[in-house]
């Protein structure tokens, strides 16, 4: 009799990256995001004028800061989500998989096709 190994599934190691992409910009990057733009003109560390609407509206018309902002976005609905689905599979659902699946991804895609209509073609 010959042995098989077990099949990789590739697409869950992408998905396993995705999530902890997701996790360090949650963790790490809309803090310091946070700080930078919104606590530190308050504390005394940065000028004022950041926050001004002429600052702010410059800075928000930049595309690179559109894709920022829209990764920041992306990276924390995939990784609420992810969490979500794998909360749900501990409530008993994991009989579920496939609804459960398409409940995550179905709401990723509308959350994440929202931000992307209202960043850059807004």
């Amino acid at each position: 009799m010959e042995h098989k190994p077990p099949r990789r599934d590739r697409l869950e190691g992408l998905l396993w990256l995705l999530f902890s992409a997701g996790g360090f910009l949650v963790a790490i990057v809309i803090p310091v995001h946070i700080l930078l733009n919104n606590l530190a003109p308050a504390l005394g560390l940065a000028s004022p004028n950041i926050i001004s609407y002429d600052s702010l509206s410059a800075v928000l018309s930049n595309p690179l800061f559109k894709l920022y902002f829209l990764a920041l976005i992306a990276g924390a609905v995939y990784h609420g989500m992810h969490r979500l689905r794998f909360v749900l599979y501990e409530m008993g659902l994991k009989h579920q998989h496939i609804p459960v699946m398409i409940f995550e991804h179905t709401v990723d895609a509308l959350i994440i096709g929202a931000a992307v209509y209202y960043i850059l073609l807004a």
